[in-house]
């Protein structure tokens, strides 16, 4: 289990309030996975640009591009990932639309966000624009629970400066005594930095151990309810049908769909499955919707070759435990759409040798162009004289 360090793994959605304020009702908000430091802008409307300026001014321009960045699968945050992707090299991870637990980091802070909105404009939301920021500075100046201090004070290793401490002095270090020279103010600064980079990864540990507490917490009080289930090819199972799961009327439908057969478990568990006319689902199941199928009646008898039995050969089944490989990105820079495409720098001196050869040689036919275009307007001028001269004698005639 990997603990990220600072603006290393980001959580990111969009999410609405209404009323409309200043024309606004989308609110692009991103919160990082160790400090929950939170970035957020109110938009006009939810587009890729949009998303795609505010991405790069907060939060790449300010803490540098991230290693992964998680979203639903908005299809404006998909095109924005791409573009992302092929120009910073950043990780996009979607979540599935039955895991969205993944993404409850942003999802709660979602709500934290809102509350705020309504207590700091008196109930009056349609001010909610202007209360924005001042909601996000006072988010990150509060002590988490969690970590202890604020997020301010752990991505700044300062604490947040309020009208009523203007009067103090902070130092994170011992507070001098006497007046300092510009190396031992350099010296005191960059203690303070390592001191920060200590506190960072004392923090990185600390909420490492929390999550290993709750993961032996968890597995303790639900040990009797916690299964882990291998299935092998050509099982018949049962998959959990969580599509229903927030609908009203779940009660009516199925809440499981099957039996359905194994066909392979892949590295990182899902599993493919077929239904029993053998068409194989496109999308790989999650192991904790996959559950056993009892047979109520006799069992159902499946052949030896259990590839003979599905319609995918063996080559479309690798395809599908092969990782999807990202497209090239070939579309709009959001983030310099005004700006002319630089051309790549040159890498060595054969490149230079090269380009410099090319430049003659375009120099040189163009002389030669030149030459030849001179030569026909002078052929097309004589043309032209002994013309008029034969006319003038017609008329003269």
């Amino acid at each position: 289990m990997h603990t990220p360090s600072l603006f290393q793994k980001i959580h990111i959605n969009i999410f609405k309030v209404s009323p409309a304020s200043n024309g606004c009702k989308n609110v692009a908000h991103a919160r990082d996975a160790l400090s929950n430091w939170s970035e957020a802008r109110a938009l006009r409307e939810e587009k890729a640009r949009s998303i795609g300026e505010w991405l790069f001014e907060d939060i790449i321009c300010c803490w540098g591009p991230p290693e992964e960045i998680i979203t639903d699968n908005a299809p404006q945050l998909e095109l924005v990932m791409k573009w992302l992707k092929a120009k910073y090299g950043i990780e996009h991870i979607k979540i599935s639309p039955y895991n969205l637990q993944v993404n409850r980091k942003i999802e709660h802070a979602h709500f934290d966000i809102r509350q705020a909105l309504v207590k700091a404009t008196g109930r009056d939301l349609k001010r909610w624009y202007w209360y924005l920021k001042p909601v996000l500075w006072a988010d990150r100046a509060t002590i988490q629970r969690g970590l202890g201090c604020s997020p301010y004070f752990l991505v700044t290793r300062a604490e947040p400066i309020l009208l009523l401490d203007i009067v103090e002095s902070t130092w994170l270090v011992h507070t001098p005594d006497r007046i300092l020279t510009d190396e031992e103010l350099i010296g005191y600064r960059a203690l303070a930095l390592a001191k920060h980079r200590t506190h960072v990864q004392e923090m990185m540990e600390k909420v490492d151990k929390i999550k290993q507490q709750n993961l032996r917490q968890f597995e303790q009080e639900f040990i009797n309810k916690i299964k882990e289930y291998d299935f092998k090819l050509g099982m018949l199972v049962q998959m959990h049908n969580m599509a229903i799961e927030k609908e009203l009327d779940r009660k009516m439908y199925s809440r499981y769909l099957g039996p359905m057969i194994v066909i392979r478990r892949t590295k990182g568990g899902s599993y493919i499955l077929a239904d029993m006319n053998r068409a194989v689902k496109k999308e790989k199941v999650v192991a904790f919707r996959v559950l056993p199928h009892h047979a109520c009646y006799e069992p159902i008898e499946l052949p030896e070759n259990i590839h003979d039995l599905i319609d995918l050969s063996k080559e479309q089944l690798e395809k599908m435990l092969e990782t999807d490989k990202e497209d090239r990105y070939d579309g709009e820079d959001f983030a310099f759409t005004k700006v002319p495409k630089m051309q790549r720098p040159l890498q060595g001196k054969e490149e230079v040798d090269d380009l410099i050869e090319e430049n003659e040689l375009s120099s040189s036919e163009n002389e030669e162009t030149d030459e030849e275009t001179e030569n026909k307007r002078k052929t097309r001028s004589k043309k032209t004289d002994s013309w008029q001269k034969s006319k003038s004698l017609d008329t003269r005639r």
